[in-house]
């Protein structure tokens, strides 16, 4: 159980409001554009950027940027990028954990630590290389000349090839096959449990 803290550390008189109130500006700064945004979707565009509290109520907004796009081509496109991705790291993290648990074969080490540095590397240091990379294997949809029915396809598999191995997945894997089956899906259904637990919360 975390204490509050104490003596020298915690905030009292005149640094105790300060500190307060900061937090209550930085609070309402932060609530504002949300405020905003529903005020703007439920109003017509001539009220976006004045205040009227006469303002008429409108849904016009939805309908207009549901048409804007195609939404539900959206959506089925991300069903499919998520189920493939997902059924790719399944066999990829499944097939690498059981290798670096039960397997004794040269660098399995040195492999695993690769593993463990490219979790510590940030996804977005890595977007020019894996465009270069996806360069040099003809897997880039530039936007360019359509070149047929194989569009949509090409994209997909671009993508998914695109995403990483899932690092997590595999140490968590390897771990589980290090153990006999039962603990192994004991260890499986606690991390399971973590997820799905309400009760734990980022802070």
């Amino acid at each position: 159980m975390v204490e509050t803290a104490t003596g020298v550390y915690a905030p009292h008189g005149v640094a105790r409001s300060l500190e307060t109130i900061a937090a209550w500006v930085l609070g309402v700064l932060w609530i504002l554009p949300l405020v905003y945004a529903f005020w703007t979707a439920f109003h017509p565009s001539a009220f976006s950027t004045r205040l009227a509290w006469d303002a008429p109520l409108t849904l016009d907004n939805f309908v207009s940027a549901w048409r804007a796009a195609p939404f539900a081509r959206y959506f089925a496109n991300t069903v499919i990028l998520v189920t493939m991705v997902l059924a790719a790291q399944l066999v990829l993290v499944t097939l690498a954990a059981y290798a670096f648990a039960r397997f004794d074969f040269p660098g399995r080490n040195v492999l695993f630590a690769l593993v463990l540095v490219q979790l510590m590397i940030m996804p977005d240091v890595l977007i020019v290389e894996n465009y270069r990379t996806m360069g040099r294997i003809g897997l880039i949809n530039s936007g360019g000349e359509s070149k047929g029915q194989g569009d949509l396809a090409e994209a997909v598999r671009t993508a998914v090839i695109n995403k990483r191995g899932g690092g997590m997945g595999l140490i968590s894997g390897r771990k589980a096959f290090q153990r006999p089956m039962n603990e192994g899906v004991e260890l499986f259904n606690a991390i399971q449990d973590v997820y799905l637990c309400e009760d734990v919360t980022v802070a």
